[in-house]
């Protein structure tokens, strides 16, 4: 389950109410079954010797979230991601195009899907994350943005949050979540992935299948990008 009071002080069940609790409770099996949430260092352990492990990070991630029968969609990334260790500062670089990917693309996508176009404009308004720099605004921001995700999601029921947990896993939401993570253990990164999940909440009546495949298509371009990085360096 993704953590979200580090990034803003205090539970969630005290910073959302109901609306986080029936969320949570709907999604806590699923999110034990699929989610491992391992150590830094025994994700860092668990890659091939020539894998990258902060791509590796988001495409395990990713495979996790999806059903069996939809995981061809990774099948192409594999050749990609062979290869693609490299140094430290590499890594790095590859987790902030992960978390600028789930800030910039996925959660506008999601918070414009669920009618919360304010903040989806705010979202997309943002320069692209390249550097650790200006974070404490940025951290306020996706902080304001998360709680008011989850204030308008109040009345979701649990079906909904369900549905919104299998919607988030399909589009790689976590992969690049845990990927932006083992590079930068950094707050923001877990107000947007919160944030998303929430706007999925609200979306969860709504058909999703054309926007999730829409998301997947970018995020196999951002591993590849991410893949890419490596050699420019």
């Amino acid at each position: 389950m993704v953590e979200h009071a580090r990034a803003t002080g205090g539970s969630q069940d005290e910073r959302y109410g109901d609306a986080w609790t029936r969320h949570r409770r709907a999604t806590t099996d699923r999110a034990v079954r699929i989610h491992r949430h391992k150590a830094i260092d025994e994700q860092r352990a668990d890659v091939s010797p020539d894998v990258c492990p902060v791509i590796h990070a988001f495409v395990d991630a990713w495979r996790e979230g999806l059903p069996e029968t939809e995981r061809a969609v990774l099948v192409p990334l594999a050749a990609t991601i062979a290869g693609s260790r490299a140094t430290p500062e590499v890594e790095a670089r590859r987790g902030l195009m992960a978390a600028d990917w789930l800030i910039r693309t996925c959660a506008p996508v999601w918070l414009g899907v669920a009618g919360l176009n304010k903040q989806a404009c705010l979202l997309y308004g943002l320069p692209e994350i390249t550097v650790m720099t200006e974070m404490a605004a940025l951290r306020a921001m996706l902080a304001r943005v998360s709680r008011e995700a989850y204030a308008e999601a109040a009345g979701v029921d649990e079906e909904g949050w369900i549905k919104a947990s299998d919607d988030c896993w399909a589009c790689g939401w976590a992969g690049a979540f845990d990927a932006a993570r083992l590079a930068s253990e950094e707050p923001a990164w877990t107000s947007a992935a919160a944030a998303v999940r929430a706007a999925a909440g609200l979306a969860a009546r709504k058909s999703s299948c054309s926007f999730i495949a829409a998301l997947q298509v970018t995020a196999t371009k951002l591993v590849t990008r991410m893949a890419a990085s490596g050699a420019a360096a």
